[in-house]
């Protein structure tokens, strides 16, 4: 038996995309990107934010609150490394640099790196 009826379509809605931004909000979008530091963006990157509460992002700033924050990435770091050694199919190589940078940068105290960017400065 063959079914002669017209292919069902999908409705159209299904097909279509968003809308891609405007020009005016992509460059908004990346004037706010490039004033960011790379801690910012990586903190605020899909893959890591998952990771943290509101709560804990708001207490980066202290000493205790930094220290929570490497611990947790230390041990996301570790089970992506352990994925990547066990050639695990959702093994990233891209978040798992980025865990590794997060974590340098948490590592670091918080006047630090405007120290070193400000010696930097002085020396070019």
């Amino acid at each position: 038996m063959t079914d002669n009826s017209p292919e069902q379509e999908l409705p159209a809605t299904f097909w279509k995309q968003t809308e891609p931004l405007s020009l005016l909000d992509r460059m908004l979008l990346f004037q706010l990107r490039t004033q960011m530091s790379q801690e910012d963006r990586d903190l605020t990157h899909p893959h890591v934010i998952l990771l943290f509460t509101p709560d804990e992002l708001s207490q980066r700033d202290t000493h205790e609150g930094r220290a929570r924050l490497l611990e947790k990435v230390k041990r996301a770091e570790g089970t992506e490394a352990q994925r990547g050694r066990a050639g695990h199919w959702a093994y990233d190589p891209g978040r798992h640099e980025r865990l590794q940078r997060l974590s340098h940068s948490l590592a670091t105290p918080v006047g630090s790196e405007e120290e070193t960017e400000e010696t930097e400065e002085l020396v070019a």
